[in-house]
């Protein structure tokens, strides 16, 4: 193994190849260069103002940006319709609760500001590919919704021991550990 120069990223590049395996490094190097483009840094170009008499004016518009908004606004123009059914639908009582925990719902996600987190992820999604849904809470504290970008998390498809296969598992890599 060679040394690392001071100030090289090469190491980290290498630790997670070990990790997680040459494809993901692949992959997150393209979303690196796909956020890139799309954060206009692509867009820059040097003029040549050698022999002129005015410097020229340079107009950089963002047209990755503005066609992926676009396509998010189209994709979520209309939120997705969240409804609690209970399992005994006959039952008035079942039914009575889930209505609480459908009002309940509906009041968290308007305060969390679902529908603007909702357009930032299809963003995301187009460029990085997935996005990963995340809530956050504390026993008799309020939930938070985040929606979180594919460079900081690592979809697995292996479960560990306690976990069953009806679940596909996200496990943040970019957490802190408690």
């Amino acid at each position: 193994m060679q040394p690392y120069q001071i100030g090289s990223t090469d190491w980290i590049k290498q630790e997670l190849a070990g990790l997680l395996g040459q494809q993901v490094t692949r992959d997150i190097d393209e979303i690196i260069r796909l956020y890139s483009l799309y954060d206009g840094d692509g867009q820059r170009w040097q003029v040549n103002t050698n022999g002129l008499d005015y410097t020229p004016t340079v107009k950089v518009t963002n047209i990755i940006a503005e066609l992926i908004g676009k396509e998010a606004r189209y994709m979520m123009g209309v939120e997705p319709e969240l409804r609690i059914v209970p399992k005994e639908k006959d039952n008035q009582a079942a039914q009575a609760n889930a209505d609480v925990i459908g009002s309940w719902l509906t009041a968290l996600l308007e305060e969390q500001k679902w529908s603007k987190k909702l357009l930032d992820a299809a963003k995301d999604c187009f460029i990085g590919k997935r996005v990963a849904l995340k809530l956050t809470g504390k026993r008799g504290g309020r939930l938070g919704i985040q929606f979180r970008p594919s460079l900081e998390f690592c979809l697995y498809t292996h479960l560990r021991a306690h976990e069953t296969d009806s679940y596909l598992v996200c496990r943040l890599l970019l957490e802190k550990k408690k």
